[in-house]
């Protein structure tokens, strides 16, 4: 009886290019793109042919681009199970679909394919080579009025769907890209695109009379483009300068003591001139982020002003205060004063204006602990900007029994829960283990932030 064995079939994958570009967004017609760097490196661009079942020495594998054979290998001995790589060489890839595949033939049998790798390739970058990008604006004087309506048209060579347009506004990256509305069909590329630019560019970028702009391109497959001729317009969002700045209303001066003014110091505006229904916003200009902005007043008397409380005061003491007022006319702002800086004079300790703890009410020099009841407080008066919550540090610091200086922290900032000054549990306990005749130091510290 005659045996007939057939040659098995192989089934094999995808090709797989490593430095393949993930296509971002995906595209239903393609499975990736090669960049001109990479398709025209000189060592070629790699391509591999997975390991595939019942991979045999003498199997030969041909790599095609477009139906077109391009390089090809034998596997070798010690290579049956190992992934078969081939460079496709610098030059071949073409603008748009390249079909890229691999044929295993054996002696056997018929060459068989591989499913197709659909990849995407631009031969020239955006703009072209040599590079043509044109800039356009749409207003040359951009002012308050101006900065809601303004765009900048870009038009350049060599422009596709998914390019990425990087518009520089002076020292800010604002990023555009070239969407279609739909793919099906894909509709032909605009031959120049309007890209509107924020108010809050200006705003954040400031004023100039030569504002600058320039844009380069990043297309869907990373290259990228030279950078386009700048572009200047004059930029102008600020309102007009009014005079004059604020000051601190008498008796208050700079540096402010915060303990002098246990009631707050006054920032006031005279000397000018105001409309029916003016108001004036006072802004510190150096407040942290995120600190809500104070409510404008009105001018009574020809004067407006804000209170500046001793709390608020006691958090910035060491530090300087920067003000300026904007005028809010007709519910707009009209103008703005110059920045005034303010010192706040820096808290001393022990300070002789700060209230001085004390235990179970004794301000007395001599203490008998033995006598201290189990309850005893620890007890200070109300300080200049005092609010509750504030982190607080208690600590008694003494001599034990032995002759050894020790210390107890009673708090180690949390925040005071007393509604007015201190009154924390004394411990007693600890107290009473000191030797007699020593000195016993409470000290309490404040965090006024």
């Amino acid at each position: 009886m005659e045996c007939k064995r057939e040659p098995k079939t192989v089934r094999l994958s995808q090709p797989y290019a490593p430095e393949m570009i993930v296509l971002q967004p995906a595209h239903e017609n393609y499975h990736g793109g090669v960049s001109i760097e990479d398709g025209m490196d000189e060592n070629g661009f790699e391509m591999i042919m997975l390991a595939y079942l019942n991979q045999q020495k003498g199997d030969v594998v041909r790599l095609y681009l477009n139906d077109d054979l391009v390089a090809n290998t034998t596997i070798k001995e010690k290579e049956e199970s190992k992934d078969t790589s081939l460079l496709m060489p610098a030059g071949r890839f073409h603008s748009g679909l390249n079909r890229v595949s691999f044929g295993i033939k054996r002696s056997s049998q018929e060459e068989v394919l591989t499913p197709e790798l659909k990849l995407l390739y631009h031969s020239f970058p955006p703009g072209g080579t040599p590079p043509v990008l044109r800039l356009k604006a749409s207003h040359t004087s951009v002012g308050p009025d101006e900065a809601d309506k303004f765009f900048l048209t870009v038009s350049y060579n060599k422009a596709n769907w998914y390019d990425r347009i990087h518009v520089i506004c002076e020292g800010y990256l604002f990023k555009h890209q070239l969407v279609p509305e739909t793919t099906s069909p894909l509709p032909p590329v605009p031959p120049s695109i309007d890209i509107p630019i924020p108010r809050s560019v200006f705003e954040q970028e400031g004023d100039s009379p030569a504002f600058q702009f320039f844009y380069y391109v990043v297309d869907y497959l990373t290259n990228g483009s030279a950078r386009s001729l700048p572009l200047a317009i004059d930029v102008h969002l600020k309102p007009r300068p009014v005079q004059p700045p604020p000051t601190l209303a008498p008796p208050a001066v700079s540096p402010i003591d915060v303990l002098a003014y246990p009631n707050g110091v006054w920032l006031q505006i005279k000397d000018f001139t105001a409309q029916q229904g003016d108001k004036a916003q006072f802004v510190q200009v150096n407040a942290p982020v995120g600190a809500p902005p104070l409510e404008p007043v009105d001018f009574v008397g020809g004067v407006a002003k804000t209170l500046l409380r001793a709390t608020y005061l006691a958090a910035w003491h060491g530090k300087s205060i920067e003000f300026q007022w904007k005028l809010i006319r007709a519910g707009v702002p009209a103008g703005e004063s110059p920045v005034v800086k303010f010192d706040v004079k820096k808290i001393a300790d022990e300070d002789s204006r700060l209230p001085t703890p004390n235990i179970a009410g004794n301000v007395s020099k001599e203490l008998n602990v033995q006598q201290l009841p189990a309850g005893a407080l620890i007890l200070a008066q109300q300080w200049t900007s005092f609010k509750p919550g504030q982190p607080v540090w208690v600590t008694c610091s003494g001599i034990d029994k032995n002759g050894n200086p020790v210390s107890t922290d009673v708090r180690s900032g949390e925040p005071n829960d007393a509604p007015d000054g201190l009154s924390v549990a004394a411990p007693v306990q600890w107290l009473k283990e000191l030797k007699e005749d020593t000195v016993l130091t409470v000290s309490l510290r404040v965090d006024l932030a």
